[in-house]
């Protein structure tokens, strides 16, 4: 596992725990910090897009055949890129 896979995961099992303890608060936010800081400070980390694939795959999930417009925005991707990927591109 890589630095960024690491990164990621420590993010989002602290948010996933503070959200289910419903207790997200500038605090748990700044313990966070020193974490990562703690963990991965001086490291160069690229985070890379969500893939192609997997985007797509997300996109014809959740279009119901009249939500083209929220799930465009939800995904950040025009009304070109979604009809290509129902054409199946």
């Amino acid at each position: 596992m890589n630095c960024c896979d690491d990164l990621i995961k420590t993010m989002i099992a602290a948010l996933r725990h503070a959200l289910a303890e419903n207790s997200f608060t500038e605090n748990i936010a700044e313990q966070l910090e020193q974490q990562i800081r703690s963990d991965f400070g001086g490291q160069s980390v690229y985070i890379a897009k969500l893939d192609r694939d997997s985007r797509r795959e997300s996109v014809l999930r959740e279009f119901d055949g009249r939500n083209r417009a929220e799930v465009c925005r939800k995904h950040g991707i025009g009304k070109a890129q979604f009809y290509r990927y129902l054409k199946g591109g």
